[in-house]
């Protein structure tokens, strides 16, 4: 059975000694407007409405599941859309 999904899904969240990492999950039917072979810029993400505080860069593509993106920032930052100190997002 094949799922689509309407929204961005955020999941699998972990850390190492230097950066945190969160994967976020597109649209099936969003796949057209990925850029292809670079990684998304800060208005591309947004403009797929993936909502991920700005200190969260994506660093890397998964050639088998294009809809699933990778982000990373550096522990220590902690900031959200509203400039708190919560890591938990809009899903």
């Amino acid at each position: 059975m094949c799922i689509f999904f309407d929204r961005v899904t955020y999941f699998g969240y972990y850390k190492d000694d230097v950066y945190e990492y969160y994967f976020a999950r597109i649209p099936k039917k969003s796949l057209e407007n990925l850029p292809k072979n670079r990684l998304l810029s800060m208005e591309e993400r947004i403009s797929l409405g993936i909502k991920l505080p700005a200190d969260w860069k994506h660093v890397m593509l998964y050639e088998r599941e294009p809809d699933v993106l990778l982000f990373r920032r550096s522990i220590g930052s902690t900031s959200n859309e509203n400039g708190d100190d919560n890591d938990e997002f809009d899903e």
